[in-house]
C-alpha cells in the first residue's frame, strides 16, 4: 500500500524535474546506456562506477544491498540529496563559439560570405540533467525515493533526411526502492532490493521543417510507464587490523524489467562481480576496486565499457578523493562530509545509447546533500 501511494506522486515530481531541466538547458542525444544502474551516486561514478565492494550513502541500495551490514552505526544515512549534471565537450564548444564570433568579423557583402557556418550549431551539444533522492539506510535495511529528469539534444550535421537538425530525447526515470540485508555468518553478507520504477522516453528529430510539431510533441508527455524489478547481492568480507579483502556479487533485474506501454527500453538481467582491497587506520582508508559488469553481455555494451576500476581515498571520515576508469575513460571526484551538509564535485564521461549507436560526453557534476 505504501509503495502504491508513493508511486502515485512520481509523475508529478518527474514533470517538475523535467520542467527544471528544460528551463536550464538542453543535453545529449539518444537514450542513456541501459547497462548503467538506474541510480548511481556521483562519487561512486568518479571512482570508476564501482559499487560492489564499497558504495556511498544511498548508492548502496541499487549498487549492492549486501553492503548495508558493514556500517558502524545502526542508522547509516538519512537525508536528501540533489545532483546537478551539466554536460558538454569544452573543446568542441569553444570551437563552435569561435566560429560564431568569427562569422561576423567581416563586413564584405557577398553570397559566399553570407553562408552560415553550420559548425556553430555544435553549441546545441550542451547538456543538463537533475536528480533528487530521499533515503534512509540502516544496517539491516533501507529505502529510497529518487527521480531523474532531463532534456537531451545532439546536433546532427546531415540528419536522417539529409537536413541539418538535432536528435532529441526527453528522458524521465525514477522510483521507490526498498532493501533488506543480513549476515548468516561473520564473513558473508546477503541483501536484496525491490524496486518500483516509473519513466518515459520520447525520441525527437528537430529540423527547420518540423520544429514546431516536435516541440508540441515534447510538451505532450502523456502517461509514464511502470516496471518492477528485483536485485540481489552478496559480499564476502574478511577484515584484518589494517587490511580488508572483499568480493562482491550482484544480479540486477532477476527478471528483465519491462515498462508498461513500452514507455522505456527493457532493462535486461545483468550479473556483476567485483574485488576490493582496503588499507586502513582508525579514521583513514584507501580502497581499491575492480569490477566486471554484465557478464553475459545482455546490455549489448562493449567489453571495455563493462570493466570498471577505481580508487577512493577517505581521510578523517570527512574528506574523500576518487579516481577511476568509468566507461573506459578517466573519472575524478572530491567530497566533503560536514556534520549535516555534504558537498561533492565529480567529472566523468557518460555514455548515451548502446553499441554502435552510442557516443560519450563529459559530465561535470555538483551534488549537495543534507542529512545524518
Amino acid at each position: 500500500m505504501l509503495i502504491a501511494e508513493s508511486t502515485k506522486g512520481l509523475g508529478c515530481m518527474y514533470r517538475i524535474l523535467l520542467t527544471i531541466s528544460i528551463c536550464l538547458t538542453a543535453s545529449t542525444g539518444l537514450s542513456r546506456n541501459i547497462s548503467d544502474p538506474v541510480y548511481l551516486e556521483p562519487f561512486d561514478r568518479a571512482a570508476g562506477g564501482t559499487v560492489l565492494t564499497r558504495a556511498t550513502r544511498d548508492g548502496i541500495i541499487l549498487g549492492n544491498p549486501a553492503l548495508l551490514g558493514l556500517g558502524k552505526d545502526w542508522i547509516r544515512w538519512a537525508g536528501l540529496q540533489m545532483i546537478f549534471q551539466p554536460a558538454g565537450d569544452l573543446d568542441k564548444l569553444n570551437s563552435a563559439m569561435d566560429s560564431a564570433n568569427g562569422s561576423g568579423d567581416t563586413g564584405e557583402e557577398s553570397e559566399e560570405s553570407s553562408a552560415i557556418d553550420l559548425s556553430i550549431l555544435d553549441l546545441l551539444d550542451l547538456g543538463f540533467s537533475t536528480e533528487i533522492s530521499l533515503s534512509m539506510l540502516s544496517q539491516n535495511g533501507g529505502g529510497m525515493f529518487f527521480g531523474d529528469g532531463g532534456l537531451y539534444l545532439n546536433y546532427d550535421e546531415f540528419g536522417n533526411t539529409g537536413i541539418p537538425g538535432a536528435q532529441g530525447v526527453i528522458d524521465i526515470l525514477g522510483g521507490v526502492a526498498i532493501s533488506g540485508a543480513f549476515n548468516p555468518v561473520r564473513w558473508l553478507h546477503l541483501g536484496a532490493t525491490q524496486k518500483v520504477l516509473q519513466g518515459k522516453e520520447t525520441n525527437l528529430v528537430l529540423t527547420p521543417l518540423n520544429y514546431e510539431s516536435a516541440l508540441a510533441e515534447a510538451q505532450d508527455m502523456g502517461s509514464l510507464g511502470q516496471g518492477t524489478g528485483t536485485d540481489v547481492g552478496a559480499l564476502i568480507f574478511f577484515q584484518d587490523y589494517t587490511i580488508d579483502y572483499s568480493l562482491g556479487l550482484t544480479i540486477k533485474n532477476l527478471t528483465p524489467v519491462e515498462f508498461t506501454d513500452n514507455a522505456r527500453p527493457k532493462l535486461p538481467q545483468m550479473k556483476n562481480v567485483g574485488l576490493g582491497l582496503t588499507f586502513h587506520t582508525e579514521g583513514n582508508a584507501i580502497h581499491f576496486s575492480g569490477e566486471f559488469n554484465d557478464l553475459d553481455g545482455n546490455s549489448g555494451e562493449s567489453l571495455a565499457r563493462r570493466y570498471r576500476a577505481g580508487v577512493r581515498f577517505l581521510l578523517w571520515q570527512r574528506f574523500g578523493l576518487a579516481v577511476g576508469l568509468y566507461n573506459n575513460k578517466p573519472s575524478y571526484g572530491i567530497k566533503v562530509d560536514a556534520v549535516i551538509v555534504k558537498l561533492g564535485l565529480s567529472y566523468y564521461n557518460q555514455v548515451f545509447g548502446t553499441g554502435d549507436q552510442s557516443f560519450e560526453r563529459p559530465e561535470y557534476v555538483f551534488n549537495l546533500a543534507w542529512g545524518i
